[in-house]
């Protein structure tokens, strides 16, 4: 006997395929991603939008005789942001945190605006500006940093040595040279101190860059216990004394450049030699970051001089600095008399080192930095008073002053 169908049971169908949870995770981590890079996209709009504005705003102050920062408008500005920030579920530190940054930039662009050089040089003038070094050299990435609002085209150039740099804007071959001049876990770069004694530059501009010293190997698959020499500039090495003498035997070699270690770590093709130098400059060699933040302390920043044939004027809304080399006369107190006659005036001195003459044993001469314009009258008054002790004195230049991290 057949045995009759219930008409009423369904016919067996294929479920359709279902997704697993893992496919799931990953299709819905896709879509957050695409507009997390959307958001993103908008907030570099935004923020191209907002420098336009200020660019604006920079043009309209040069024919005003407003300042260029206004502190109450920017703690207000923070202040209401913060707020906002609270309203809708953010953390106020975390948005004004970022909003000060933004600020920083915008008052040092609208500062650089009114920098003589900035504000009436074509900007269908080119630049060339030298750096000692190659590519991924940290005077590089200073240098651009420095010059990235500059409205002229603008290129680099390594040199091999601080003199050669300093030679070639002398000589007219550059515009403008990139020179680090202190560091802030080695101290001052001497060499940096008196070539500029002895060649007729001017200082035009600062800049202040965090260094990140990297331990940089030939790949991935060197290990540190490897590693048996290292090399970099005699600078860099000096900053990260701690990590190199925590490791036995190890042999350290001073080279001209970091990024040229990496250069030659690299050429070589040696698994036992490492650099000490920037992410950049592994990036760019192709070296392998073994280690970063080698440096004795976390917040180790380095100052560079920016340095010209002829010097700027910096209009007195710009807080500024004014470097100066003296020798002071062989007569008692004549070095502090010239230090009184910068107090007398409320001058506040920032920076004094000093530096031996050549061929002339036991004398000395200062560099100064000044925390003032050079246009200012008391300025003038207190560099009048130091001639009177001083056998000479020479104004480096003044220029546009960074705030200090």
């Amino acid at each position: 006997m057949t045995q009759s169908t219930n008409p009423l049971t369904p016919l067996s169908m294929p479920s359709p395929p279902s997704l697993s949870a893992t496919e799931t995770t990953v299709n819905d981590l896709g879509e957050l991603r695409r507009e997390l890079d959307a958001v993103d996209t908008d907030l570099v709009t935004t923020l191209a939008r907002r420098m336009q504005l200020i660019r604006r705003t920079a043009e309209l102050k040069s024919m005003t005789t407003h300042q260029v920062r206004d502190s109450l408008r920017e703690e207000e500005m923070l202040a209401r942001l913060g707020r906002q920030a609270e309203s809708v579920g953010l953390p106020p530190y975390f948005v004004t945190s970022i909003f000060r940054e933004i600020l920083d930039y915008s008052v040092r662009c609208q500062g650089d605006h009114l920098v003589g050089e900035i504000a009436t040089e074509p900007s269908t003038a080119g630049l060339t500006v030298g750096y000692q070094g190659v590519e991924g050299a940290y005077s590089l990435n200073a240098g651009k940093k420095h010059f990235q609002e500059s409205r002229r085209a603008t290129e680099f150039r390594g040199f091999f040595s601080f003199r050669d740099l300093l030679e070639a804007v002398d000589q007219g071959r550059i515009d403008r040279a990139v020179l680090p001049i202190e560091n802030t876990t080695a101290g001052s770069i001497n060499e940096a101190y008196d070539l500029l004694a002895t060649l007729p530059l001017s200082v035009v501009g600062e800049e202040i860059l965090l260094i990140d010293h990297c331990l940089i190997v030939l790949d991935e698959t060197v290990q540190l216990e490897e590693i048996r020499t290292v090399t970099s500039h005699p600078q860099a090495l000096a900053q990260c004394t701690n990590f190199l003498g925590s490791t036995e035997g190890l042999v350290v070699e001073p080279g001209p450049d970091t990024a040229m270690a990496v250069e030659r770590l690299i050429s070589e093709g040696d698994r036992t030699l490492a650099a000490i130098a920037s992410r950049e400059a592994a990036d760019r060699h192709g070296g392998h970051v073994l280690r970063r933040e080698l440096a004795n302390q976390k917040n180790n920043y380095t100052r560079f001089l920016i340095i010209s044939k002829t010097p700027v004027r910096v209009d007195p809304r710009v807080p500024a600095k004014t470097s100066v080399l003296f020798q002071v006369a062989h007569q008692p107190g004549a070095l502090l008399r010239c230090l009184a006659a910068l107090d007398g005036h409320g001058i506040n001195l920032t920076k004094l080192e000093s530096r031996p003459v050549l061929d002339a044993p036991w004398t000395y001469r200062f560099y100064a930095d000044l925390d003032a314009n050079l246009e200012s009258l008391e300025v003038q008054k207190a560099l009048s008073e130091m001639t009177q002790s001083t056998v000479n004195l020479r104004v480096l230049g003044c220029y546009p002053k960074r705030p200090r991290p």
